[in-house]
């Protein structure tokens, strides 16, 4: 299993998606996973950010929002992946997912208690945002179109034709 952060924190060059429970985060991995399939000479995979909706480190938890990024990563462990649990303005749900080992936590509350927090995220080994990155919902048919396109363009990017098939058309989503 592997959960993965870089010391300078997220890896840009990969898609974030906002997932909404085990079945968004399988279905991402599994497009990511098609994706890096087609990637030249057994060059160095790319991974996937998975981040949770907004909010969930209060209403859904961090124990819950690991879990489900832990089963992704068991079932695709050549996948790196990381994981962001959005904790809104709630400074107990920060504390309660560092606690959890979250990798990486979203807080958009004051700037004076997000310092306080950032340092000890930092203590922790964890990475504290004040602002969610831009990432594909896949709570809409946008969001699963979205990632599919991103993939897809990584896959041409990397000299290769995309193999992947539209995600939304998989998961029957109408949103």
């Amino acid at each position: 299993m592997m959960l993965t952060q870089t010391a300078q924190g997220l890896r840009e060059d990969w898609p974030a998606v906002i997932v909404h429970g085990l079945r968004d985060a399988c279905a991402a991995c599994d497009a990511a996973a098609s994706a890096e399939a087609v990637r030249p000479g057994g060059s160095a995979p790319r991974g996937l950010i998975l981040q949770s909706a907004p909010g969930a480190g209060w209403y859904g938890g961090a124990g819950w929002f690991l879990a489900i990024a832990r089963a992704a990563a068991t079932a695709h462990p050549a996948l790196p992946l990381g994981a962001v649990l959005d904790c809104g303005a709630l400074p107990g749900a920060v504390l309660d997912a560092l606690r959890a080992g979250a990798p990486a936590v979203i807080f958009t509350g004051p700037a004076e208690c997000a310092a306080r927090l950032a340092a000890i995220a930092t203590a922790r080994g964890a990475l504290l945002l004040v602002k969610p990155p831009p990432a594909h919902d896949l709570a809409t048919r946008a969001g699963h179109t979205a990632l599919a396109a991103a993939l897809a363009w990584r896959a041409s990017a990397a000299g290769m034709p995309s193999t992947t098939t539209r995600a939304d058309d998989k998961a029957g989503k109408d949103g």
